[in-house]
């Protein structure tokens, strides 16, 4: 004889296709519960023993920068509502000079924090990425507006960009 599962509360931003979560969980013998979050979530947690799933949909998650618009969940950047197709790589330094919200980060620190303590490379690799982001995302690449230089000391995104 099998002991009894735990319940499962599933909690929705709205009302997704948890169907097929909802399903599986309960194949599995889980006792399964959807609820929307608000009113609902709180009475549904106030006597709930069990483990809790939260869904949100990350498509509609981004982040202002401007007149840029960056999708995390997606590694989407849109100017002015135009696509920009950046590689992965592109996106993560793109993504880490916004949040510096203006900070100069030196070459070190953004091979160190984007592409990782260990990699083995040389500092230039930036510039190269530098160059590639401004090309995609800049309309004079040879001048600037997103992502600057401070020179002998590093790069950073000028937040008043599109203002």
């Amino acid at each position: 004889m099998s002991a009894k599962k735990t319940g499962v509360l599933i909690v929705e931003d709205e009302e997704l296709d948890s169907e097929s979560i909802a399903r599986s969980l309960q194949k599995l013998g889980f006792a399964v519960k959807k609820v929307l979050k608000g009113k609902q979530e709180e009475t549904a947690l106030r006597n709930f023993d069990g483990f809790v799933l939260k869904r949100v949909k990350a498509s509609e998650e981004k982040h202002r920068a401007g007149c840029l618009e960056l999708y995390p969940a997606h590694y989407e950047v849109k100017k002015n509502g135009r696509d920009i197709q950046l590689t992965l790589r592109e996106y993560k330094l793109l993504s880490h000079l916004i949040r510096g919200k203006g900070r100069i980060f030196s070459r070190e620190e953004l091979l160190s924090d984007v592409w990782g303590y260990d990699y083995i490379g040389d500092v230039r690799t930036v510039d190269v990425m530098i160059r590639r982001i401004r090309e995609k995302l800049e309309d004079d690449p040879s001048r600037p507006v997103f992502v600057k230089t401070k020179r002998s000391v590093g790069y950073y995104f000028d937040v008043n960009a599109c203002r």
